[in-house]
């Protein structure tokens, strides 16, 4: 009998959304990421060593911010932005190379932590 299996490092289940809000020349952005569990490999078995089969879900935020400044003296549009990735900060595997079998260990990469940038943005 074979036994059915899902391919490693594919999540269980994945889902998002994203909600945004515009107030005059502000606009407001929230988006969330919801990964499920992931196999470490193709035979769905315990890491040798490991003691478990699977990686933790985890769930990424990210926000954003945009106030358009309207037009510039040389007819240009004009903005500052704001963007947050990982708004909470969570610890998560980002990404391993899956293998075959459970005798052998993955490279494992952890995700970006939280990072925030300032744009000013000018439209041509």
């Amino acid at each position: 009998m074979v036994r059915a299996t899902r391919p490693s490092s594919s999540p269980t289940h994945s889902f998002g959304g994203r909600v945004q809000y515009n107030a005059g020349p502000f606009e407001f952005g929230l988006q969330a990421k919801r990964t499920g569990k992931r196999y470490i490999n193709d035979e769905n078995l315990p890491l040798s060593g490991y003691g478990s089969a699977t990686v933790s879900g985890y769930t990424l935020v990210d926000l954003d911010a945009r106030w358009n400044l309207g037009e510039t003296p040389w007819g240009n549009q004009a903005a500052i932005q704001l963007n947050i990735t990982n708004l909470f900060d969570e610890l998560y595997v980002g990404g391993f190379g899956g293998s075959l079998n459970a005798g052998s260990s993955p490279f494992v990469q952890i995700g970006a932590p939280r990072a925030a940038s300032l744009s000013f943005v000018i439209g041509y």
